[in-house]
């Protein structure tokens, strides 16, 4: 069994000792290469993964491993310069150790980026799409998952937020951001999927494919984080283009839709601030 009390209070305890007055509703997890997104935050602590208690290296480029606890136009975030893989070594304590400091620094919320392979003939390289469900074809950070009389038997049948899907999708419109919205198919990685498991995967109703998020999706949810997820097209599945895939086209891809994903969260952030101000007046 995951003993997720001790690592709560291991968290509690570096909290008070390294953290001075910060709390937000919106922790932000960046997604291959997309570190970018906290480039023009107003930064007012950087701490290294290996610093945090549960945390590690990420051991994957792209991913710096920093938690920024940082302002987004005025607007306090808490913001995860790179996250933990599957295949790169991470342990079901990786994943629950960023949710619970999340939580204990006041967040609601999570929005999960990611780069992804489109696996849809509509959602082209650079664009950018909303997740609504996921198949994970992973293993699962759950399973022996027990933290204050918590369930590990968790509802997924709602697991991206209707309210969060919401606020992106007005948050695109306000801005002309082309936004589509569809399933992400989670898998283990590091290799690139075969032809035949991208047709596969088609027929199976997904829209996109990677080698994060799920797990971060199933231990926010466990939290009771409403969670909300933006993923950013960087090539085509295998088959469908002439791409030769290699996490180095990921990176590179990962700029093209850099200023459109950058503008998106701003003014998702900046929504969800004035909404809960809004009700709480």
């Amino acid at each position: 069994m995951l003993d997720l009390d001790k690592l709560n209070g291991s968290l509690q305890s570096f909290i008070k000792e390294k953290i001075k007055d910060f709390s937000c509703k919106v922790a932000i997890v960046s997604g291959s290469g997309q570190g970018f997104i906290g480039e023009k935050m107003e930064v007012l602590q950087s701490i290294p993964f290996t610093d945090i208690p549960g945390f590690k290296a990420t051991g994957v480029s792209g991913h710096a491993g920093q938690v920024l606890l940082a302002k987004s136009a005025g607007v306090p975030v808490l913001f995860f310069k790179g996250r933990f893989h599957w295949y790169a070594g991470a342990t079901a304590t990786q994943f629950h150790a960023m949710m619970q400091l999340s939580q204990l620094l006041g967040c609601e919320t999570v929005l999960l980026t990611n780069a992804s392979g489109s696996l849809n003939a509509t959602m082209h390289p650079g664009e950018l799409v909303m997740i609504d469900d996921h198949i994970n074809w992973q293993t699962n950070p759950l399973a022996g998952a027990v933290f204050g009389g918590k369930t590990m038997f968790v509802d997924m049948g709602q697991p991206y937020s209707k309210d969060i899907q919401n606020m992106l999708s007005d948050s695109a419109s306000s801005s002309q951001i082309k936004l589509h919205t569809g399933t992400y198919m989670g898998v283990m990685g590091p290799n690139f999927e075969t032809r035949a498991e991208v047709k596969l995967f088609r027929q199976m109703g997904a829209d996109v494919v990677g080698m994060s998020t799920v797990a971060d999706v199933l231990v926010a949810r466990f939290y009771q984080l409403k969670v909300g997820c933006v993923s950013a097209v960087v090539n085509f599945g295998a088959g469908m283009a002439a791409d030769q895939l290699s996490h180095d086209l990921t990176l590179d891809r990962a700029q093209q839709s850099s200023e459109a994903l950058q503008q998106l969260l701003t003014l998702f952030i900046q929504k969800y601030h004035s909404l809960e101000a809004h009700y709480a007046s």
